[in-house]
């Protein structure tokens, strides 16, 4: 039933649609990241808070973490090739989150939170 259904769907996508199914895939990706991948990434944001370790998540995009600032109305200090740093306010707990979101190879990051006055102690 699943290749029925598989070969449907490519022939739905073989019939010319003027750019639509582009921006259908856009919108779908826009959607993905910005509410299923940033609520994954905040609940390992908070999870490495939590216990102070880094966490290692995979299959994240990029646009996904700039979003997650964005959304809390954080800030990016630092964006570097491979390294974003910023801050967030936690919604409910109203505390400073200080991110450091370190990007790996094959759309790995590695995450690093922690109280913002600890961070700017440390350095």
């Amino acid at each position: 039933m699943k290749t029925y259904i598989f070969i449907l769907f490519a022939l739905l996508l073989a019939i010319p649609t003027y750019g639509l199914s582009i921006v259908i895939y856009f919108l779908l990706k826009f959607l993905n990241d910005k509410y299923l991948a940033q609520n994954y990434i905040f609940k390992n944001v908070m999870s490495s808070y939590n216990t102070g370790e880094r966490i290692t998540i995979s299959n994240v995009s990029d646009s996904s973490l700039y979003m997650l600032f964005d959304s809390f109305d954080g800030k990016v200090t630092a964006d570097l090739n491979n390294y974003i740093r910023g801050y967030i306010v936690h919604p409910i707990n109203n505390i400073t989150l200080s991110i450091i979101l370190h990007k790996l190879k094959n759309d790995k990051v590695d995450i690093k939170v922690s109280d913002s006055n600890y961070i700017l102690k440390e350095f």
